[in-house]
């Protein structure tokens, strides 16, 4: 045990020094060897930024679902769900995000302004902690959104703004003062599951 924080003592030591350095990832969205979308960069050009990507959706419609976990970055930056895009071109859909510190949020994309449905709310029912595999799933009746948290309903909403069945992934990349780039990047991961 001595020996592996001598190690990263060292690592550590050399890269505050500069004598070694931390390559940079732009933002970049793949598929790993576990079938997950990963969402990786330690780029400081996307720092206080949010990024999203639609896919098809797997489900029936009017059911959305997927699994997420995030592997590194800041703890309380919030990852998770787009649902309800009308097309995969669209800037209009609901969020359902969550962070690894316990809570979620839902919000909608209307307008080119994320307006709060529920704001920021502790809940017993999200895993906590990195590399941690959550559920989440939001089914519409009509008008009437319920929201599930590994399969426990947390939260239901009517609205009627929005209106489509794309679904996708969304990250949140805080400001320099919370995210550690480039040495520690925001590494999340997104699977749809039916």
């Amino acid at each position: 045990m001595k020996y592996v924080k001598l190690f990263f003592s060292i690592i550590v030591i050399l890269l505050l020094s500069g004598c070694l350095s931390v390559p940079i990832y732009n933002a970049i969205w793949e598929t790993d060897s576990d079938g997950f979308t990963r969402y990786f960069t330690n780029d400081p050009e996307r720092l206080n930024r949010t990024f999203w990507l639609l896919v098809d959706n797997i489900n029936e419609e009017n059911t959305f679902q997927i699994e997420s976990k995030k592997m590194s970055g800041a703890a309380n930056m919030g990852f998770g769900m787009v649902f309800g895009a009308p097309s995969a071109s669209n800037s209009t859909f609901y969020l359902l995000t969550i962070a690894t510190t316990g809570s979620y949020r839902i919000a909608k994309r209307l307008n080119n302004e994320v307006i709060t449905i529920r704001d920021w709310s502790r809940t017993e029912f999200l895993y906590t902690g990195f590399n941690t595999i959550n559920t989440l799933k939001v089914i519409k009746a009509e008008t009437t959104y319920t929201v599930f948290l590994n399969g426990n309903q947390v939260y239901q909403f009517v609205d009627a703004n929005i209106s489509g069945n794309r679904l996708g992934f969304w990250v949140s990349i805080g400001r320099a003062d919370v995210e550690s780039f480039p040495g520690v990047p925001v590494d999340v991961r997104f699977r749809q599951v039916r």
